[in-house]
């Protein structure tokens, strides 16, 4: 059984298209989810993220946390931010429902501007960011994303399809989406990571249940 996302059998199939307001079931209620792209990088999957609204820490149960307090002085915009989703969790019977359209301009996230993190990645919730795993255990609580040293990260660019470029070092600065096509578990537990931390409670580290169709 998952931490927090419930899968519907009577949710309708969501029809991808790029910028889209989703509702993501969980156990505690739906989240907002933005799906930014309908199609990233090779095109196996979509880019979404969750939004750091006040909805979604209400569900969570986060909102009158002291770390959700300092994010939101500091104009955090995503507890999850965008990665890449398996385009068959959109399907019949899947997590999400569709609400609607999403202005563009209720993010700031431009996903043209965006480098690959291409080697082996995972989510901090300290950071509220995706790191190279090898540098996980060096992230702590007050770190901000661009005070972080990315000099022997593995960053590269997308140009085409599969073709991919060294970045300038301007590029290495820009936010960055894993190159990894992630299932439905991975942001369950992630989203179960950032409750806990905000909770004080023990932060689980490995994806529960079954997250393949």
């Amino acid at each position: 059984m998952a931490y927090q996302i419930v899968l519907d059998p009577n949710s309708k199939a969501i029809r991808r298209a790029d910028n889209l307001h989703l509702r993501l079931q969980l156990k505690r209620g739906s989240v907002d989810a933005y799906l930014l792209r309908k199609a990233f990088h090779v095109g196996f999957g979509c880019l979404i993220g969750i939004p750091f609204t006040d909805n979604n820490l209400a569900v969570l149960g986060v909102e009158n946390t002291s770390l959700v307090t300092q994010w939101s002085d500091l104009g955090q915009e995503w507890i999850i931010p965008p990665f890449t989703l398996q385009n068959s969790f959109f399907g019949k019977g899947g997590p999400f429902v569709r609400i609607g359209k999403l202005d563009p301009t209720a993010y700031v996230f431009d996903p043209e501007a965006t480098a690959i993190l291409a080697e082996v990645e995972d989510y901090s919730p300290y950071l509220l960011d995706f790191v190279p795993r090898r540098k996980l255990q060096s992230i702590t609580l007050g770190i901000r994303p661009n005070e972080l040293d990315r000099t022997d990260w593995r960053i590269k660019m997308h140009e085409s399809k599969a073709a991919v470029r060294e970045p300038t070092q301007s590029e290495r600065n820009l936010p960055l989406v894993p190159w990894t096509v992630f299932g439905l578990g991975d942001p369950d537990l992630w989203l179960e990571q950032f409750r806990c931390l905000c909770l004080g409670q023990p932060i689980p580290s490995v994806v529960k249940g079954a997250d393949d169709s």
